[in-house]
């Protein structure tokens, strides 16, 4: 991948990270989701949570260039440092969540998509609504999140551990399972099975949690209420049963209105 991005303070740590297990797990996910995004060129999008900008850069490179773009973040740095590696890009923007005119975009954009974000958030269910509004009927909802289930949990606890050891990551931050919580969360349904810790960004601005005790299904529920589900996935390889997939990708479509008879 030719990319400015590679720099980026989050592709420092994903895809360009110094263990290959990581590296490779992250660089999948960022294929996947450019993959799952075919069509999506000459259309208007929105990236919510876009970090770096590395897969807006990936897909230009794939050939998909949206005819319009946003990516939304809770950093001012973060914007800063977008604006400069894509000022070759006029037609992609970068604008801070707290600024950001949800009213005035309302059936706006073709697709949003949300990358390893939602599991951060302590009440998904008021940025949902945020997403749903955003897009026009018929509009797509790509959405990936970490697997923290099934039996997938403990291979990437035993993966962060390792990680960890090495010094390689965020990994020895994350808050730590208990034996019982693990449990809990290899045989989890879909409601919250594992109390999970709230943390106050470094500005203290607003909470949010780290991975432990995600629960995908949970998710999926919520998006139910509002979009249709249209395809349920697994990464870094989609072949994987979902209860040992890294990460979950979910396609769901905002419905289209029913014309009166």
């Amino acid at each position: 991948m030719s990319s400015p991005s590679q720099s980026g303070h989050f592709a420092k740590k994903q895809i360009f990270s110094a263990s290959r297990l990581i590296r490779w797990s992250h660089a999948r996910r960022f294929v996947v989701g450019v993959e799952s995004s075919k069509g999506f060129g000459g259309k208007r999008i929105l990236d919510f949570g876009c970090g770096d900008g590395t897969y807006f850069r990936m897909l230009i490179e794939s050939g998909e260039c949206p005819s319009s773009a946003i990516g939304l973040e809770v950093d001012p740095r973060v914007i800063a440092d977008n604006d400069k590696d894509f000022a070759d890009h006029p037609e992609i923007g970068f604008k801070l969540y707290a600024e950001f005119d949800f009213a005035a975009a309302a059936g706006t954009f073709d697709a949003v998509i949300c990358m390893e974000v939602l599991e951060h958030i302590p009440d998904p269910t008021e940025l949902l609504r945020q997403m749903h509004s955003l897009l026009r009927p018929g509009g797509r909802f790509l959405i990936s999140v970490p697997n923290e289930t099934g039996l997938g949990v403990l291979v990437k606890q035993t993966a962060r551990a390792i990680a960890g050891w090495r010094g390689i990551g965020d990994y020895p931050g994350m808050a730590s399972y208990t034996w019982m919580e693990l449990l809990r969360s290899v045989f989890a349904g879909e409601t919250q099975h594992v109390l999970r810790t709230s943390y106050w960004n470094e500005t203290g601005q607003f909470t949010f949690h780290c991975h432990k005790g995600f629960n995908w299904r949970q998710l999926r529920k919520l998006l139910t209420r509002s979009f249709t589900i249209e395809r349920l996935f697994g990464s870094p390889l989609s072949w994987i049963p979902l209860g040992w997939s890294s990460q979950i990708w979910i396609v769901a479509q905002k419905p289209t209105p029913k014309l009166a008879p």
